[in-house]
Parts: structure tokens; sequence; C-alpha cells
């Protein structure tokens, strides 16, 4: 597992509302820990304390193992969670660690497994919508000078 990127300017009170703050996470919890923690989580701000206890927001959602990994790395933080797309974050970390069928990360995650092969599916073909050819001349480019 590579190891999360700490937070810039060390871990006193520091905001972090980053995008790939989802990947250390994923790195660091799982995908299936993510889920949890972004279906309990996603949107609202949170702190890290150094030690959270088992009444704590973060130990409820993820139990206290991985809340004390994610204390580890990001005590003293407020974290902000995407909300969007956490699902699909979740389906594409394990889709790319490879070996897992869609069935497998369906289990994995307590996903339908129709849910998992959409979200395959566009993320294949570059999140479900179809590249236009780049020699098409019938469509102008919306930001070219002409």
């Amino acid at each position: 597992m590579n190891a999360p990127r700490r937070p810039a300017g060390g871990n006193s009170g520091v905001q972090v509302r980053r995008y790939d703050l989802v990947d250390d996470l994923i790195a660091l919890i799982g995908a299936d820990g993510y889920l949890r923690l972004a279906e309990a989580m996603g949107g609202a701000m949170f702190y890290v304390p150094r030690s959270p206890g088992a009444d704590h927001d973060l130990t409820r959602a993820i139990g206290a193992d991985l809340a004390a990994r994610v204390a580890e790395y990001y005590h003293g933080v407020e974290i902000v969670l995407p909300m969007g797309d956490y699902r699909r974050r979740a389906i594409q970390a394990l889709a790319q660690t490879g070996g897992l069928s869609g069935d497998d990360i369906a289990r994995q995650l307590r996903l339908p497994r129709s849910s998992v092969y959409a979200a395959l599916k566009a993320l294949k073909s570059g999140h479900g919508r179809p590249a236009a050819p780049a020699d098409d001349d019938r469509q102008m480019a919306l930001f070219s000078p002409r």
C-alpha cells in the first residue's frame, strides 16, 4: 500500500479539501472503509483528533481500527470529503488494483451488481460520453477563435 501524503503545512488546524485526499484515504483504509466514511460524513467538515474515542463520528462511521489509522496521518486536520462521486471513486480504486471482477467489487462494496457494471462502463468510456473524432469538421469547437 502506498502511504498517503500528509497534509501540507503540518497537522495544526489545517483544512483539507482536495480530491486527491480521496485517493489517499482509499489507500489508507481501503475502498470499503472509504465508502462507509463518505456515506456517513460526505460533504460535512470533521476534525480528526489524535485519538478518536468510541463516541467520535469517525469511529462510529468506520470502526476503531480504521479511525486510528486515519488519525495517525490526519490528526489535527479538518477534513471535508467530496459528496458527489464517492461510490464511483471506490469502484474505480478497486478496479485499478486488478484481479477483481465486477461481481467481486459489488460484493466487497455491498452495491448492486448493475450499479458497479454501469460505473465501470462509464469509466471505460470517459464517464459515459462518447469521444468525438478529432477530425470531424461538422462540429464547430466551442472555444476556438474563428
